[in-house]
């Protein structure tokens, strides 16, 4: 299908028949440009819409999870454990802990990513930091328990 675009001028002249200069330009090429861009921006705003609906749905899914492992560690740690079982479910209760700050900073990236996010600051116990991956890896690292 061809497309062209129409300019019309009429002219005036003094003393002369009025008449009219027509430029016309085939315009097709950029309308198929533009209907392409189009698609392109709809495709990549359904994709944006499946990715967020995505990140969602994960959040949920495996937020519960580990919420529910943090929750039960806690009450084990509550419960009559021997030293070496309460080094164990304290290993397991940080473990989870760690992975949920993890996906939460996951979630934010890709919050703050689409500029739905702002960063912030926290002050956090930095010795304890590296005391808590000490503690959980020393086992993986040294080949030995805690």
């Amino acid at each position: 299908m061809l497309s062209l675009l129409f300019k019309n001028y009429k002219v005036t002249e003094e003393g002369e028949d009025d008449y009219v200069i027509a430029f016309s330009q085939d315009i097709t090429k950029r309308l198929l440009a533009e209907n392409d861009l189009k698609k392109a921006k709809q495709a990549a705003e359904e994709s944006n819409r499946i990715k967020e609906l995505f990140l969602a749905n994960m959040s949920h899914e495996i937020k519960t999870p580990m919420n529910g492992i943090v929750g039960l560690t806690k009450l084990l740690l509550k419960s009559s454990l021997n030293e070496q079982q309460y080094k164990y479910a304290h290993s397991v209760k940080q473990s989870a802990e760690n992975l949920l700050l993890l996906f939460n900073d996951i979630f934010d990236f890709s919050k703050l990513k689409e500029g739905r996010s702002k960063l912030r600051n926290a002050p956090f116990d930095l010795s304890n930091l590296f005391y808590n991956l000490n503690h959980t890896f020393q086992a993986q690292f040294t080949g030995q328990e805690n």
